[in-house]
């Protein structure tokens, strides 16, 4: 299950859209190319078949309508990156691996060690500890972890399988 699939099944769930005359993952891909700095007329051609009001209401539903997380004591996380849109654009999203729930996602137009730090200060905002976390191979995971002091382990496909299953 990638980041993107992890997003949409969490919106899925809140019932963050109203109406589903436009498919629920095309909403989820556009608010997320806004998220990334895109214009709604921008996304809107870059998708085609939707208009920019669809993507514009698509943005504020999804931003607007997603629960935020408690911030508690978290024992270990799992972050995952996917490319979409060809390569050029990459979903960040993070889970805590106990309660199943998504505390952070993003989009960038890169993958750096600077993308992953900025992403893991937007989890860390919903944890009251330094949990444990688990990462893929990417070269950007470790220094940035190690940067922020934070323990890490990779890869951790295992978990991402198990998780998949519970799901």
């Amino acid at each position: 299950m990638s980041a993107f699939d992890i997003i949409a099944d969490t919106v899925r769930k809140s019932e963050v859209f109203k109406r589903h005359k436009t498919p629920l993952e095309k909403k989820v891909l556009a608010a997320m190319l806004c998220l990334a700095g895109l214009s709604y007329r921008k996304t809107a051609q870059l998708l085609r078949g939707i208009s920019y009001m669809t993507v514009q209401r698509a943005f504020t539903a999804l931003r607007d309508g997603l629960p935020k997380p408690e911030r508690k004591y978290r024992e270990c996380i799992a972050i995952d990156e996917t490319k979409l849109i060809g390569e050029e654009l990459i979903v960040w999203a993070a889970w805590d691996l106990e309660s199943k729930e998504v505390l952070a996602f993003r989009c960038s137009f890169t993958r750096s060690f600077l993308d992953a730090e900025l992403f893991l200060k937007d989890v860390l905002q919903y944890c009251m500890n330094r949990p444990l976390f688990l990462v893929e191979k990417g070269p950007w995971y470790p220094y940035a972890l190690k940067n922020l002091g934070l323990r890490f382990e990779e890869p951790y496909q295992k978990v991402v399988t198990e998780y998949s299953s519970q799901v």
